[in-house]
């Protein structure tokens, strides 16, 4: 009895001694870890949002490794079609090591070719100017690229065909590239609804001129508020805004002149922008029946407000003859956009929240001692739900230059599916209500697409 005994206190003693501490870890986790060494511990299996998050931070960390690969490779080619011309015009010979023949008995060595330099100098200074530009001879072709809008939009006002039609919107063809390591070329040539062809923008633009300036010359957008620079394809929605059509025309304000810019010595960025354009705008100005030029001037400043957020404060305005005569007649614009852009350091690529607002006014002068005051603004809240969808509203009240009682006021809601930035689809529905005369509901459809380089947008 004492043996069967013994046996059963062992027994017992053994299943205490395994069984304890897995009892004691369910009964008291907490308890039990901190007693518990590090290394003893199960390692704890990450949850399936920790997951996502790891894999949407390697998606974005490979794409911006591509992106520096593609440059990278850009660069070489660059620097190769540089050193090739080179090469060919006077190659030096295979170096030789006296004594190279080979004895008898002895196989032939292969001869080593010299050493090749590589042309540091490319790579961290810009080339010394030389006598023929870079892209002169061929070596450095120029970027080319083609967009195309298709449009489609129908209205309740269905004696207006331009409201309801199917069109071939736009097609531009960009050329750009550097002349030389002093200066840029940018063209930008469009044919509007299967039109002839139109100069949009061609500036010539200095790269290095001294005390932070920058020179432009040729058929330049003017520095007027924040869209009025924008190409159509760039526009947050399908149109434009009822503000700068009223007070600038369809076309936006533009024309062929000079420009002058500069950083100013400020501790956040801030940039003052000059420029003088003939008098082709028929809207606001004479429309070219004047020699009088019409002056532009901005000041813009950027925050940062944290590594996410950024606030873009403008403001813009432009003076030119509206009447020649004796005294000539003027109009004067006056602007200010401001724009506030959320965009997450880590989800860069999948959310973005935008609200920009531009307002501006007119004083036009319609006799010696009469002027006619107007105003508008509009306003616009864009976001990026994921990856590919974007979602906004925008509304507009304006007035018109030469009458400053009459006003129109739309409302706007639009979705943008944006599968790669070489291409785009939009929806837009607006409904606009005049003083005078029936409201009007239109609809908008786009597709935008574009091949070969794309250039950066504005900021």
């Amino acid at each position: 009895m004492s043996r069967i005994f013994s046996v059963f206190l062992v027994i017992a003693w053994s299943v205490t001694y395994l069984a304890g501490p897995a009892w004691a870890e369910k009964q008291r986790p907490e308890a039990y870890a901190a007693k518990t060494p590090a290394s003893a511990r199960k390692p704890s299996l990450p949850t399936q949002g920790e997951l996502k998050k790891q894999i949407e931070a390697l998606e974005a960390k490979s794409q911006e490794q591509e992106a520096v690969i593609r440059d990278l490779q850009t660069r070489l080619e660059r620097l190769e079609s540089l050193k090739a011309p080179s090469e060919a015009a006077g190659a030096p010979a295979p170096v030789k090591t006296p004594g190279a023949e080979p004895t008898p008995g002895e196989a032939p060595q292969p001869e080593i070719p010299p050493p090749i330099e590589v042309p540091t100098a490319e790579v961290t200074a810009p080339p010394p100017p030389s006598a023929t530009p870079a892209g002169a001879g061929g070596s450095l072709n120029p970027d080319i690229s083609v967009l195309g809008r298709f449009l489609a939009r129908t209205s309740t006002d269905r004696l207006l065909p331009a409201n309801n039609a199917l069109t071939m919107d736009e097609l531009e063809v960009s050329f750009q590239h550097v002349v030389d390591p002093y200066t840029r070329f940018d063209a930008f040539v469009t044919i509007p609804n299967g039109g002839t062809a139109e100069v949009e923008e061609a500036a010539i633009s200095t790269l290095h001129l001294p005390w932070g300036l920058q020179a432009k010359a040729g058929f330049l957008k003017a520095e007027f508020g924040k869209t009025n620079t924008l190409h159509s394809h760039e526009f947050p929605q399908v149109d434009r805004p009822d503000s700068l059509v009223s007070f600038v025309g369809e076309e936006g304000l533009a024309g062929p002149g000079v420009q002058l810019s500069g950083i100013l010595p400020f501790p956040w960025y801030s940039e003052l922008t000059g420029q003088v354009l003939n008098n082709e705008n028929t809207t606001a100005f004479s429309g070219g029946t004047s020699a009088r030029k019409i002056l532009v001037g901005r000041w813009r400043n950027l925050w940062d407000l944290n590594e996410d957020t950024t606030l873009d404060l403008g403001l813009s305005w432009a003076d030119g003859v509206n009447t020649p005569g004796s005294p000539p007649l003027y109009t004067t614009l006056k602007g200010a956009d401001l724009t506030v852009k959320w965009k997450p350091l880590r989800r860069a690529i999948y959310n973005t929240l935008i609200w920009s607002t531009e307002l501006m006014g007119s004083r036009r002068d319609v006799a010696p001692d009469v002027t006619v005051d107007g105003n508008g603004w509009f306003s616009y809240l864009s976001y990026q739900l994921n990856r590919l969808w974007w979602i906004g509203a925008r509304y507009d009240d304006t007035g018109t230059p030469a009458d400053g009682s009459a006003r129109a006021r739309s409302k706007s809601l639009y979705v943008t599916m944006r599968p790669t930035e070489f291409n785009q689809l939009r929806l837009q529905y607006k409904r606009s209500e005049f003083t005078v005369g029936d409201a009007l509901d239109q609809f908008f459809f786009t597709w935008d697409v574009n091949i070969g380089p794309h250039g950066a947008h504005r900021y």
